[in-house]
């Protein structure tokens, strides 16, 4: 009776460790996972290249195109053989993607998700200059005499001559945020200026600009850097880089007035970012699809 008694208890716990194996895999199979190194890149004449599937180099405008998709860079290379005419390049990264690319000149730009960078195959004028929509990390080049200026949407621009700094200019978001790392930038908006020193950010919202004096850097750049970071940082903020990151829709059941801290790498599925969340017992989340609902 003992053995028989003691067989059905395996068995039983056996079954259960099975439905609970098979729950598990339900939860992994509509989990989403992180984004990665996805590009396309539109050139003057209208073709595109998918830089996922590019060859290990390209003839374009005179240039020559190292593309390296296993680490996600492109390098524009100068070919002495080529036309040197110039014409205009449009670097663009979906919901879900990132991309570097080293520019003509030798400064090098870092794409967020969601993301376009237009350039010129050449930088042959007074200035070099690119425009931006989406998150950007610059590491200008240095040339005095060429300063280096990123347009964007809207009246902002900003104009360098060699530097390290990060620009978050999305449409969804409240406005746009230039934070200075190291070195010297000049931020223009409606016919405003404003200086900037290392460790300080520029806010333009509402056609106004204002200065932050001491905005969280590591948590501006964290993106740059394959992590998730937030200090005291609200939901909506939160969910905002969850979109672009994971390619994924938010919505929200409840109002949720918390903040929340978290640093986390960007290269784990959804369920593990927000597990994280749901430990401060603030929050829930439930994934249905592309879909993340937030709920108390």
């Amino acid at each position: 009776v003992v053995i028989v008694s003691g067989l059905v208890i395996f068995l039983n716990n056996n079954n259960r460790g099975n439905r609970a194996s098979q729950a598990l895999n339900t939860v992994v199979s509509v989990d989403l996972p992180p984004g990665g190194n996805r590009a396309t890149l539109t050139l003057d004449n209208g073709s595109i290249i998918n830089l996922d599937t590019m060859s290990t180099s390209i003839m374009a405008a005179g240039i020559v195109l190292e593309n390296d998709h296993t680490a996600g860079e492109l390098v524009y290379k100068e070919n002495d053989q080529g036309d040197k005419a110039v014409s205009y390049h449009t670097l663009s990264t979906p919901r879900g993607g990132q991309y570097t690319v080293t520019l003509p000149d030798g400064s090098k730009v870092w794409l967020n998700a969601a993301s376009t960078l237009r350039y010129p195959s050449a930088f042959n004028g007074p200035e070099r200059k690119v425009e931006l929509t989406g998150e950007g990390f610059f590491e200008i080049a240095k040339n005095t005499s060429q300063p280096f200026v990123v347009n964007l949407p809207g009246n902002g621009s900003i104009e360098v001559t060699g530097t390290q700094f990060n620009v978050l200019a999305y449409a969804d978001e409240p406005g746009q945020f230039i934070t200075l790392v190291e070195g010297s930038v000049k931020v223009e908006n409606n016919n405003n200026q404003l200086k900037l020193r290392p460790r300080q950010q520029a806010i333009l919202k509402q056609g106004q600009m204002q200065r932050n004096p001491s905005p969280d850097i590591e948590e501006t750049i964290a993106w740059k850097n394959n992590q998730f970071k937030f200090n005291d940082a609200g939901i909506e903020e939160i969910m905002a880089q969850v979109k672009r990151w994971y390619n994924a829709e938010i919505i929200y059941k409840e109002n949720i007035p918390d903040h929340f801290n978290a640093t986390i790498s960007r290269d784990v599925p959804v369920s593990k970012l927000l597990r994280y969340l749901e430990l401060t017992k603030q929050i829930k989340f439930k994934i249905e699809g592309n879909k993340i609902i937030v709920m108390k």
